[in-house]
């Protein structure tokens, strides 16, 4: 497709309309709004552009959405949601509107904005043999959050390995206690025969090496 003739397409709102008669309910399409426009409706059977008794058109809003569905070679993504703008299909609309936070629906459907429809029941229809109304549902989500969303839904990068934690130094064996009544050379040979060096035993018991070595040897 040349440029100009995806120009003519935008302009135009042009694109597969998201729902067809074959639509199913629970059926959601999504995409990227590109472009609005305001169209009148026309008849289904004689083609002709509708009127209110007033002679006012009937007019329907026509969303033009970049979409991830393909249902071919050749397709390129773009549909198109086309809305009444009257009755429940309207109301839907502007309630999503305000549901997503804007104060103007010409806001709420600007480009860049995500624009979600979901065909949720069938109502009876207004006239007898004509086919039950179809009820749609819609979501607006803003230019920012969708790209929030996207950027949330990609893996996180693998993180290095960890740096092993290394083992703890082993828990120096506790000084043994002095036996209470035990004079100052008992103690020390008490120490001394635990292993502990002139150094520790003198810090245990608040005397210098030189007179623990002294002491060590009375008796």
């Amino acid at each position: 497709m040349s440029m100009l003739d995806e120009l003519d397409k935008l302009a135009s709102g042009g694109g597969r309309s998201i729902f067809t008669k074959d639509s199913v309910l629970g059926e959601t399409h999504e995409g990227t709004i590109v472009s609005i426009d305001l169209r009148q409706t026309t008849d289904f059977q004689t083609g002709k552009p509708q009127t209110w008794d007033n002679g006012d058109p009937k007019m329907q809003c026509v969303i033009s959405l970049q979409t991830s569905e393909r249902d071919d070679a050749e397709d390129d993504g773009f549909r198109a949601a086309y809305i009444k703008m009257w009755g429940g299909q309207r109301k839907a609309l502007t309630d999503a509107a305000r549901t997503a936070g804007f104060e103007r629906l010409s806001q709420a459907l600007a480009p860049g904005n995500v624009f979600r429809a979901t065909y949720v029941r069938d109502e009876p229809p207004a006239r007898p043999g004509m086919s039950p109304t179809k009820v749609y549902a819609y979501e607006i989500v803003r230019a920012v959050s969708a790209e929030l969303d996207a950027v949330s839904s990609v893996p996180a990068q693998e993180s290095a390995p960890a740096t092993p934690t290394p083992a703890p130094a082993p828990t120096p064996a506790p000084t043994p206690a002095p036996a209470a009544g035990q004079s100052i050379p008992a103690q020390i040979q008490a120490l001394a025969a635990a292993g502990m060096t002139d150094e520790q035993i003198g810090q245990a018991l608040g005397l210098e090496p030189t007179a623990v070595a002294i002491l060590r040897t009375t008796r």
